[in-house]
Order: structure tokens, then C-alpha cells, then sequence
């Protein structure tokens, strides 16, 4: 039986140590009622039988630590002293349906395996085959074959369960807030698996040394982990505020990679310590501790910690802006060895990877570069938006990762199309008529394959799937077709912003009063308009747009607006794939007939493709 498969039952679990403190209070010193009590309730902190019936009560307690005297783990007090200020803030802010149930759990390495075997359950009774969960459910399994190593690695210091309870109560929060973000819980399972591969590696070797090196160099290692769950704890929390959880635009594992980093490095030297056999304070090597620059946030408190915090986030800024750059000069190779390797594949007869290459437009000279120290605020101002769109529209919440059959004509037009050099920025593929929705539909389901492609071959790329709303029609708006207009509208605004450079010159206005003019109304539309057209020049060329189902919207009373907003798409700074199951007078008046393909999804072996990675 695997790990999490095993049931947890955290009533009984505190049964057993209510009754085994009991036991230890009422019988004396010798009887084997007394010893077996001692062992069940061995680790347990404070002689309080409240406390062990509220495990959670340190979490809002708090409490000045011993440790802070005591310069060889002084940082790690500080830090979960910060873990636990942060935990108590997040929880407090996570809405009911992502908050952690603190009668049902405890901060206990048993209960987290507990919560990840829930979520396993929870998703396998769903029945919903999706190939990101079965990543997710593979490393819960992982994770919880490996989670005690941190226990046994905690017990050289003092105090141990004290940093035990934190580090769990922190994760099983974390992950309730994160389940129901495919990117997020995604990526925090990846980085929290490649944690416990460190510290595997490291308790295998600390049993034969504990000395006060250790001890230290342990302190650090778990400063830096209590460091990294307070930083994501943050991160959620600002992207909650700004209600980009589910934006498809940024990498967990990217935005952590230095966190991880740190992690990896200090268990390297833990492990390089062991190997060496030191045991004793004089012969310990000081180089591999001084190798790495430490985190400037460790051990500072409250004015020095914003300060720091602050100078640590710019920091990080810069060095995406780097990063941004470096992979601008390098898109353009990117793009033609995809081209090429797409013509390959249709000429040996089958096509296994194909994704849309280059735009033809000549990449612009590096501009100066300004800090915008307020451009969060942009991400704020915005926010609002998603109240008039829906989110799951953007991504469709099924999975698309397996094979997509098109039909030889349809593959080779869409590789055509891919190839830097033709300078086609727009196509069209019409299906035929269907009452059919979403994955039903073979329109929708080679959109949504595109995204798909796109999104893991880190492309940038907005989205939306048009639908007409079947719910009570808004006041503000005169039609169901208006309002799913506006919905599409709206929510590439909303994904344009998140596609903005961390820092950027700019006159345009992205002031919150701009913003707020935008209030889902008809009347609306224009300044929407005239926002999207603003947004869209700021970020990067090349960005690949999809847009499916753009024939429910296809209606003379916003005929105009229509193709308004297409006259946008089709400007050139994007790089615009249209899909629909239907005519479209519209786009039939908008895009040449040169740009437009007939969508043939027919399944015949001898005359269909695999569209796939």
C-alpha cells in the first residue's frame, strides 16, 4: 500500500494523545500503562491537554522562541516566527471554498499525506481524465513517500516539533489554496518534490554527524524552506488580490527557481559536511558556506524586513528582465528550427510535432527601458474585469493533450501558415455546422489544441472560447450577443495586461480611473476598444491569439463592433487564429478568402493526421 493510500483519521489521531498524556498524568513512573502512554505521546510539546486537543493554537498564539538566543538557529526562529505571521494572514484571506479545515487537520506530516490522498480521491471519483492531474496525483504519491525525511532531519534541533508543526500546517494550507489551479498546484508539487529530494539525500547523511555545524548548517536549510513557503504564501495572496490565480501567463516553477535554488545548495552543504566527517567547531570549512550569497531577507524583522523584501522583489525583476530579453533574441532561431522540424515530419508522411512558428514581423530595435515602480498597480486596476467574462473560457478545463486526427490538407495549411517567412498574420478554419459545445466540437477541440500546444511550448498566448450566456441577460447590455462580445472583449484586455514586461516606458494611461470606465456596460465599448488597442502595443511582438466560436456573436445589431474589434486583432501585432462551426458573415466580410480553410476533422486513416506534440 502506498503511502497515500493509507487513511488518516485525525480524530482518532487525537484520541490517542489526549489519552496518552492522561495515562502519563495518572499513573505513576514504571507501569507499562505509563510507558506505553510516554511512547504514543513521545514529541508532543507543553504539559496542556487544551493544547493537544487545538493543535492549531500556536498558530495564532505565537510566542516569543528560546531559539532567538541561541545563535545557531536564531535565524530559523526569526523565520518561523515570519511563517507563522504569514500563515495567519493567508489563512485568514483565503475564501471558505480554498481555506484549510483545521478540524479535520493538524500540522502533522500524517495529515498531509491525509489531505493529498483526499484530493487524489476527490479527483479519480470525478472520473475526469486530465493529464496534468495524473502528474499531480503521481508526485502527492512522491511527496508523501519522503515527507517523514523531513521530520527525521528537523530532530537535530531543539525544539524540532515546533518547526515540524510549522512546515506541515504551512503545506496542507498552501495546497487547499492551490487545488483548483491546475498551473499552481502543478508547479508547487514539482518544486515541493524537488525539496524532498534534497532532503532525502541529507538525513541519510546527518546520523553520523551532530555537532553544532550541523546543527546550524541545518537551521539555515530550513530558514530558507520557511523562507520559500512564506514567499508563495505571498505570492497567492497578491495574485488572489489581483485575481490572476488562474492567468496562464506565468510559471510557478520559473518564479521560484531562485527559492529552490537556495534549498538545493545549503543540502549540498549539509551533505558535503557529513561526507567530510566533520565533528568539531574549529575544522568545519567555511567556503562552502560562503560560496553562496544568503538570502538578504533572513533574520531581519519588521522595518529592516520590508526593506529588505523590497530590495530582494527588484532584485528578481531584474533579473527577469534579463531573462525576458535573452529568450526575445532567441524566439527567432526557436521558431524557424520548429518550422523546420514541422516540414520534416509532413514530408516523412506523419506529423508528431507541429506548432505555430515566426510572424514575419521584423523584431523591433531594444528600446530603453524605464522602472515603472507602480506597474502592479496596472494588474489592480484591472482586476474588475473578470467580473464580466468568465475565466474557464480562456483555458477549457478539459483535457486536451491527446491526439487531434485533421486531415492532410488541413495539417499542411496550418504548417504552411507556421513558417516565419510567410508573411500571413490571420487564418480561418470553418467547420461545418454542428450542435455540438466544447469538446463535442471539432472547432473548439482544435482551438483548444493550439492553446494547449502553445501554453507547454511556453508561447505567449490570449484565448478565449465565445458562448452565449444563458443566465439572466445583464441590464446594461441589449442583447445575449452583446454581452458575449463584451465577455471576449474584456477578457483579452484582461490577459493582455498580464503579457506586460515587469518594467516599461509608457505615456498611455493604465490609471484606475481609466479602468474603472470599463463597467461591462454597452456604452462601454468604446474606451474598452481604445484600451485593448494601448495594451496591445506594450507587450511583446508575437503573440499568438486564438478566438473560437466567434459565429454565436455573429449578429447584425453589433455588426460593427465585430468587426471593429477584428480590424484590432488583425493589425498585425498579433498573430490571430480564428475557429467556428459555422458561417460567419463577418469574418466572411473581414478575412480573405485566401486566409480561410475549410476544417476537416475527418477520422479516415488513409486520409488524417495527428496534430500533436
Amino acid at each position: 500500500m502506498s503511502p497515500i493510500d493509507h487513511e488518516v483519521n485525525p480524530e482518532s489521531t487525537k484520541l490517542i494523545r489526549a489519552y496518552s498524556w492522561e495515562v502519563q498524568k495518572r499513573l505513576p513512573p514504571g507501569n507499562d500503562a505509563h510507558l506505553l502512554g510516554q511512547a504514543l505521546s513521545d514529541g508532543v510539546d507543553g504539559d496542556n491537554l487544551e493544547d493537544l486537543r487545538a493543535p492549531w493554537r500556536r498558530f495564532f498564539e505565537g510566542g516569543k522562541s528560546d531559539q532567538e538566543e541561541n545563535p545557531a538557529t536564531k535565524i530559523i526562529a526569526i523565520e518561523s516566527e515570519q511563517l507563522r505571521k504569514k500563515w495567519l494572514a493567508f489563512y485568514r484571506n483565503c475564501p471558505p471554498a480554498e481555506r484549510l479545515d483545521l478540524d479535520m487537520t493538524e500540522p502533522t506530516m500524517e495529515s498531509v499525506v491525509k489531505v493529498m490522498a483526499d484530493i487524489t480521491h476527490a479527483w479519480r471519483a470525478r472520473r475526469e481524465k486530465s493529464s496534468w492531474r495524473k502528474r499531480v496525483e503521481g508526485r502527492f504519491i512522491q511527496f508523501s513517500r519522503t515527507v517523514n525525511a523531513h521530520q527525521n532531519l528537523l530532530q537535530i534541533l531543539p525544539q524540532s516539533n515546533q518547526y515540524v508543526s510549522l512546515f506541515t500546517g504551512a503545506i496542507n494550507a498552501i495546497i487547499k489554496a492551490s487545488v483548483n489551479h491546475e498551473k499552481i498546484i502543478d508547479g508547487l508539487t514539482e518544486s515541493l518534490c524537488t525539496i524532498n529530494e534534497d532532503i532525502v539525500r541529507c538525513q541519510l547523511d546527518q546520523s553520523f554527524i551532530q555537532t553544532s555545524e550541523m546543527r546550524q548548517l541545518v537551521a539555515d536549510l530550513y530558514a530558507h524552506i520557511f523562507l520559500f513557503l512564506s514567499s508563495v504564501m505571498d505570492w497567492l495572496m497578491e495574485k488572489r488580490y489581483k485575481r490572476m490565480l488562474d492567468s496562464f501567463n506565468e510559471s510557478f516553477s520559473a518564479r521560484f527557481d531562485n527559492e529552490t535554488s537556495a534549498i538545493h545548495h545549503r543540502a549540498g552543504q549539509i551533505r558535503e559536511l557529513a561526507e567530510r566527517g566533520a565533528r568539531a567547531e574549529g575544522r568545519i570549512t567555511r567556503l562552502t558556506v560562503e560560496e553562496l550569497q544568503s538570502d538578504i531577507r533572513l533574520g531581519l524583522q519588521n522595518r529592516a524586513r520590508e526593506q529588505a523584501d523590497r530590495v530582494y522583489w527588484e532584485q528578481r525583476i531584474e533579473q527577469q528582465m534579463a531573462h525576458l530579453v535573452e529568450r526575445q533574441e532567441l524566439m527567432s532561431d526557436a521558431w524557424k528550427q520548429l518550422a523546420s522540424a514541422a516540414k520534416q515530419f509532413l514530408q516523412e508522411g506523419a506529423t508528431d510535432f507541429l506548432w505555430l512558428s515566426g510572424t514575419g514581423v521584423p523584431q523591433p530595435e531594444p528600446a530603453v527601458i524605464f522602472p515603472v515602480p507602480d506597474i502592479s498597480d496596472v494588474l489592480v486596476n484591472s482586476r474588475h474585469l473578470e467580473d464580466f467574462f468568465a475565466r474557464d473560457r480562456v483555458r477549457l478545463p478539459w483535457d486536451v493533450s491527446g491526439p487531434l486526427m485533421l486531415s492532410n490538407e488541413t495539417v499542411a495549411r496550418l504548417s504552411s501558415w507556421s513558417d516565419s517567412n510567410n508573411p500571413s498574420t490571420v487564418l480561418w478554419l470553418q467547420g461545418e455546422p454542428v450542435e455540438a459545445d466544447d469538446m463535442d466540437n471539432p472547432g473548439t477541440v482544435t482551438a483548444a489544441r493550439f492553446v494547449d500546444l502553445a501554453d507547454r511550448a511556453g508561447v505567449p498566448v490570449i484565448s478565449y472560447f465565445c458562448q452565449l450566456n444563458r443566465r439572466r441577460l445583464r441590464k446594461s447590455v441589449p442583447t445575449r450577443e452583446a454581452e458575449g462580445l463584451i465577455a471576449l472583449l474584456y477578457s483579452l484586455v484582461r490577459q493582455t495586461v498580464e503579457l506586460l514586461l515587469p518594467r516599461f516606458e509608457t505615456h498611455v494611461d493604465l490609471s484606475a480611473t481609466r479602468f474603472q470606465r470599463l463597467d461591462g456596460s454597452w456604452q462601454s465599448w468604446n474606451e474598452a476598444t481604445s484600451v485593448l488597442c494601448d495594451v496591445l502595443r506594450l507587450i511583446p511582438p508575437s503573440v499568438l491569439c486564438v478566438v473560437d466560436g466567434l459565429h454565436w456573436l455573429d449578429d447584425k445589431s453589433i455588426s460593427d463592433q465585430l468587426a471593429g474589434l477584428l480590424e484590432i486583432l488583425m493589425g498585425g501585432r498579433l498573430r490571430l487564429l480564428v475557429t467556428t462551426t459555422g458561417r460567419s458573415a463577418c469574418l466572411g466580410k473581414m478575412i480573405p478568402a485566401s486566409e480561410a480553410l475549410s476544417l476537416d476533422t475527418s477520422r479516415q486513416e488513409t486520409r488524417a493526421m495527428v496534430l500533436d506534440i
